[in-house]
């Protein structure tokens, strides 16, 4: 889907004289040009989510204030609403921010913030505080990027597109800054690749401030972990244009569409997609529906030679739920992603290469019974 274009302004031309109003009106009239509409109504905002540690929390005067009492300064959020608006995109980002969050403390605080909370589009931005840390505690950046990649998992698996973003640099007042930055480059540099290999969009706020002039004396606070007010505004910049693309790609509801690497499953309402690679080979798997509209298979190399099958079964009378079922008729590598195209949840299942896999999820999109 593309980027909607923000909507253009219709103007009469204002040299028009007093006394040719009315033959300019009369001629607008007879060619079928309108005055001026009437204002459109006014566009819902989508929400988003922007979840984090202390730099989604913001800064507010003076320093960083975790329980927010007074907004006398904005947060890096409400400067996006305004970059968007300007854009075309109306939106009401929720910030979900905690002081001194780790990656896997944010893996278990997502779940609740899901539950609770709307948002089309999820920013993900942790990560400072593993890098932070040291002695006993310190973090790998493996272990951060599993941990993110989790986050955005439970992201997709609700409906809703994670937005990946690497952190923001150190300040000169950290002992450790030249190790943390370069940690935190290398960060970035596995973030982008994670997203892109999955086609989810990324935000590099590290490499976007690192290039600004005068960085750390202008838009740092004194502690050189967070930004200042006007700082806020600078890191704004760095997600205008991932998330407007983000809201271009948010998933319609609509039947599935098939296709050659397009499965559709249960009356067409199950989209399932697979990814194979063997080696430096790599593709789409190509798929062939069954009889009944519940099964498919899946070939990599040659449609003589079946790979996969996979199913989905209406279980919502039985247990509350759709089914998920798949078996692997080799060891190839694969990632098989499942849509439901009614609520644009997701479910995903990898397969390393070395291991023929089947499995069953019979609880993989909760639903209660249309008919109890």
């Amino acid at each position: 889907m593309q980027v909607p274009k923000p909507p253009t302004r219709r103007l009469l031309h204002p040299d028009l004289l007093v006394g040719d109003f009315l033959i300019g009106l009369a001629l607008l009239t007879l060619s079928g040009i309108l005055l001026p509409p009437a204002p459109a109504t006014a566009q819902e905002p989508k929400p988003l989510l922007a979840f984090g540690d202390s730099i989604t929390v913001g800064f507010r005067e003076s320093g960083v204030d975790c329980s927010r009492p007074i907004a006398t300064a904005k947060g890096y959020t409400e400067h996006l609403e305004e970059l968007l608006a300007d854009d075309g995109f109306m939106v009401d980002i929720t910030p979900a921010g905690k002081c001194g969050e780790t990656t896997q403390q944010g893996v278990t605080r997502i779940d609740q913030i899901l539950s609770s909370r709307e948002g089309d589009v999820v920013l993900i931005m942790e990560g400072t505080n593993d890098i932070s840390a040291g002695g006993a505690d310190i973090v790998s950046n493996e272990t951060i990027l599993r941990n993110l990649g989790i986050m955005a998992q439970k992201v997709m698996a609700d409906g809703r597109i994670p937005l990946m973003a690497s952190v923001i640099p150190y300040g000169p007042n950290i002992s450790s800054q030249q190790t943390n930055n370069l940690r935190a480059r290398n960060l970035a540099a596995d973030i982008r690749e994670w997203a892109e290999e999955r086609g989810l969009p990324f935000a590099d706020p590290f490499n976007y401030l690192i290039s600004v002039p005068n960085v750390f004396q202008a838009y740092y606070h004194p502690d050189s972990y967070h930004l200042n007010a006007a700082g806020n505004e600078v890191l704004a910049g760095a997600f205008r244009t991932p998330t407007a693309e983000a809201l271009g790609g948010l998933c319609e509801p609509g039947p599935c569409e098939a296709g050659p690497g397009t499965l559709c499953l249960a009356e067409n309402r199950f989209e399932v997609e697979i990814e194979w690679q063997a080696g430096d080979e790599s593709g789409m798997g190509q798929v062939q529906p069954l009889a009944g509209g519940d099964t498919g298979t899946v070939w990599f190399f040659d449609p003589e030679n079946i790979e996969m099958v996979v199913k989905v079964l209406d279980g919502r009378c039985s247990n509350g739920a759709f089914w998920v079922f798949y078996g692997a008729l080799s060891d190839v590598q694969f990632n098989l992603k499942v849509t439901d195209t009614e609520t644009c949840k997701q479910a995903f299942y990898d397969n390393p290469q070395g291991k023929i896999a089947s499995a069953g999820d019979t609880v993989a999109f909760i639903e209660a019974c249309p008919n109890p």
